[in-house]
């Protein structure tokens, strides 16, 4: 059975999740946050994304954000792909990385992060997880 389509169109705001293969660590050190920030505002350059909030955990990230084009598998192929890239040669790994696929994408509609905090709340489960806002 095949995945559905994606709900993609200008101005939509997504919560958009990844995580790392097998549940292994995505972010091993501050570089490594630091790396995906990196990319993530990459993204914002080339695409003009709009970044709400964003939630970086140990094993998996959550975001909040706006695309302005409708091109959000795009955007996340940029993202995940080049994260995963710098993250295998930075480490000296090979293969498919931490970052695992799917990733998933859930059209929020309109609202504001605001109004929705309950996205990112449960980042205060994990000890030693981040949670910073834009």
């Amino acid at each position: 059975m095949s995945r559905p389509l994606r709900i993609q169109f200008p101005g939509a705001v997504y919560h958009v999740m990844n995580r790392g293969g097998a549940r292994q660590a995505t972010f091993l050190d501050d570089d490594d946050y630091q790396a995906f920030l990196d990319t993530l505002a990459e993204a914002h350059r080339l695409w003009g994304i709009e970044v709400f909030a964003y939630c970086l955990m140990r094993n998996h990230y959550h975001a909040c954000l706006r695309t302005p084009k409708g091109n959000l598998s795009r955007i996340m192929r940029h993202v995940d792909g080049i994260y995963t890239q710098r993250f295998n040669r930075r480490h000296r790994r090979d293969g498919a990385g931490e970052v695992g696929i799917p990733d998933r994408f859930f059209p929020g509609g309109q609202f504001r992060p605001a109004d929705r905090p309950e996205i990112f709340l449960h980042a205060a489960k994990e000890p030693a997880g981040r949670l910073r806002r834009q």
